[in-house]
């Protein structure tokens, strides 16, 4: 199986690629020189670095990737498997994949294969969806569906499911050293106030981890 994923149309209703995604930037380590984004979007999260870094983004959309060409050093148009043969080897100290390991047929693979870029002791960075999201769990228990969507925890281009407990026994099946792993982005309860408190009750009954849509993480390879 590859970690294939599939390009997503850019258009004026798709929120993929305008996100900084500042919670995330947040999580940076303190030193990184050579940076690799994985699903670089239009570059918008190049504006949380540092300026004196090198950055180079992987994007299979066209149009997104002719955007980020103005703001990164360089951008390959496709995926990481169809492009990793033309990115150095052990040399990347900073890696981000945000919001894009879900999309992989093969995230396994990509797990282990990205090593071969990336410096010793280098910085994994990003985030991944949580399927324990509380108003996801509130659709499922009690309205007893899973119905995907064009954005959100069931994107209908999400081919992998994550929870806080399996991303890091995920993480730790490919040896990474965990320094970051925590819910980010508060739930949007709704203005239904009954909802709104059987979902604050369904929260706190089934785990903190449940309040947050989605899961920051910050791993350095071994």
């Amino acid at each position: 199986m590859r970690s294939q994923t599939a390009p997503i149309a850019m258009n004026s209703a798709n929120e993929y690629y305008k996100h900084h995604r500042p919670e995330i930037a947040g999580f940076l380590p303190g030193n990184y020189r050579n940076v690799l984004e994985i699903g670089c979007g239009a570059g918008l999260f190049r504006a949380n670095l540092r300026s004196e870094c090198t950055y180079t983004g992987v994007e299979p959309s066209p149009t997104a990737a002719e955007t980020a060409r103005k703001s990164l050093d360089n951008v390959l148009l496709g995926t990481f498997d169809s492009v990793a043969a033309e990115l150095p080897v052990d040399h990347f100290d900073l890696v981000i994949c945000n919001d894009v390991i879900e999309h992989m047929i093969d995230h396994d693979a990509f797990l282990e294969n990205i090593k071969r870029h990336m410096a010793p002791g280098a910085t994994l960075l990003g985030s991944v969806p949580n399927v324990r999201y509380c108003v996801h769990l509130w659709h499922l228990m009690v309205g007893k569906d899973w119905k995907h969507e064009e954005h959100g925890i069931l994107d209908r281009t999400h081919l992998r499911f994550f929870t806080l407990k399996s991303w890091r026994q995920t993480l730790q099946a490919h040896g990474y050293s965990i320094d970051v792993l925590q819910g980010v982005t508060e739930p949007n309860w709704g203005t239904n106030l009954v909802r709104r408190w059987v979902k604050l009750g369904l929260a706190n009954l089934v785990g903190a981890d449940s309040k947050y849509l989605q899961i920051a993480f910050r791993a350095t390879r071994n």
